[in-house]
């Protein structure tokens, strides 16, 4: 329905070939298996406690794309080197910490906006959602920072498109799926939503 958000970080000097290889954080809820009804239920209200993590990236695209068939968008941001410094010192330093996650609100995407402004603090990204942070609005806001955002958006598709022309057509007219948005970090300066 909303999509999920993760930080991909790739080393210096990695190339599109190895970025399968590259390490992710990624902030989630800690559901216990066979949560059933109270899910949702909980989610809603905060009862889950959210942490960040840090895995392979070919983990998350065997999560998301292969097995919950989702489509993975990167986003490429500018990030300089002080900020990536900055955006990967707390990530580590929140390691251990949770947080309450709220499925609408204070969610992964709400997370990772929360690091890029702890790397940025001029950018108050979290200062957009009052309400709810949607995955696919969060990727809107960083498009829409001058300067933040630096490329096209890659696509990894769950299932082959029928036609290259079909992708050409998602991106020219912002026909973007809604499942799944990733700001992917390439080469110091990349970044994953997915």
């Amino acid at each position: 329905m909303f999509g999920h958000t993760l930080f991909r970080v790739d080393q210096k000097g990695q190339t599109e070939q190895t970025r399968i290889l590259a390490y992710s954080i990624n902030f989630a809820a800690d559901v216990p298996a066979g949560a059933g009804l109270a899910y949702p239920i909980r989610g809603i209200f905060g009862s889950y406690k959210g942490y960040f993590s840090t895995i392979p990236y070919y983990l998350n695209v065997q999560k998301y794309r292969d097995i919950e068939n989702r489509d993975i968008w990167e986003y490429r941001l500018n990030l300089t080197e002080t900020q990536l410094r900055r955006f990967l010192m707390h990530a580590w330093e929140l390691g251990n910490a949770y947080f309450d996650y709220f499925f609408f609100k204070e969610n992964c995407s709400y997370h990772i906006l929360a690091l890029l402004d702890y790397a940025d603090p001029s950018l108050h990204l979290t200062d957009e959602f009052l309400l709810w942070t949607v995955p696919a609005d969060t990727v809107r806001l960083i498009v829409s920072k001058p300067g933040l955002y630096r490329t096209l958006p890659i696509a990894l598709p769950a299932v082959p498109s029928s036609s290259a022309s079909e992708n050409s057509y998602r991106l020219k007219n912002g026909a973007w799926p809604i499942e799944s948005r990733k700001i992917s970090r390439s080469s110091t300066r990349r970044c994953s939503l997915d």
